[in-house]
């Protein structure tokens, strides 16, 4: 099987096809950088932090100039709890590939989680002139917006992010939370609704969804959500 074939296999969400494919590949061709990274991808996909972080690690070596391994390492690096490292990765990626949006938008989201607004709106601003609609990009916009309070603006934002990427439960919340700032109580709530119906657990939704049917009289929903938060 041809490493494009494998491939085909990992974007049609056939994972024990497309690992076996993969690590057949690698037998037949030990050391091949872009098999490495997507094993090292798909192994993250699957939970496998360390081994898609050694994976991914081991394609750098082999082929260091490549800018996506560095942007992949930094997700990995990410989901396991290193910011720091995540962000070397990103900047790495970044000097190697300096019109990416995707990683201007990582780098930015990173210095938002770190209480730098001004350089967080300085990244997602460079990242919009290489894609003006990277819902990443769109998202932090809107998010530093509705910390200004200033909701229309954030509504602007997060409801194009919203439209791109319908099934991210934070840009759900996100979006609700501005238009509820706006007073749009119904609307709001649909927002809430949807972001639940992608991470059922997220408790700021469903306080902002019970907040949400309050200001509506909805007293019985509000009820019924409160009660899952709180016992």
């Amino acid at each position: 099987m041809t490493l494009q074939e494998a491939l085909e296999l990992h974007q049609s969400g056939q994972l024990d096809a497309a690992e076996q494919a993969y690590r057949d590949y690698l037998i037949a061709q030990p050391g091949d950088a872009d098999a490495l990274h997507l094993l090292g991808v798909l192994r993250q996909q699957r939970n496998d932090g360390s081994e898609g972080v050694a994976l991914i690690r081991q394609a750098i070596a082999a082929s260091p100039d490549q800018a996506q391994f560095h942007l992949s390492l930094g997700g990995a690096l990410l989901r396991a709890g290193d910011a720091d490292g995540a962000r070397a990765s990103f900047e790495q990626a970044l000097a190697l590939d300096p019109n990416s949006a995707e990683t201007h938008a990582l780098l930015g989201h990173l210095a938002l989680q770190g209480g730098d607004t001004a350089g967080a709106e300085n990244r997602f601003r460079i990242g919009r002139r290489a894609s003006d609609e990277d819902p990443v990009i769109l998202f932090g916009l809107g998010s530093i917006y509705l910390e200004r309070g200033d909701a229309a603006n954030a509504a602007k934002f997060l409801s194009r992010a919203a439209e791109l990427r319908p099934e991210d439960a934070a840009i759900q919340v996100g979006l609700g939370r501005a238009l509820f700032d706006q007073g749009a109580f119904g609307v709001a709530e649909k927002a809430f609704e949807n972001a639940l119906r992608q991470r059922p657990e997220m408790g700021l939704a469903k306080l902002y969804l019970a907040r949400a049917r309050l200001r509506q009289d909805k007293l019985d929903g509000a009820r019924y959500r409160s009660n899952q938060i709180i016992p």
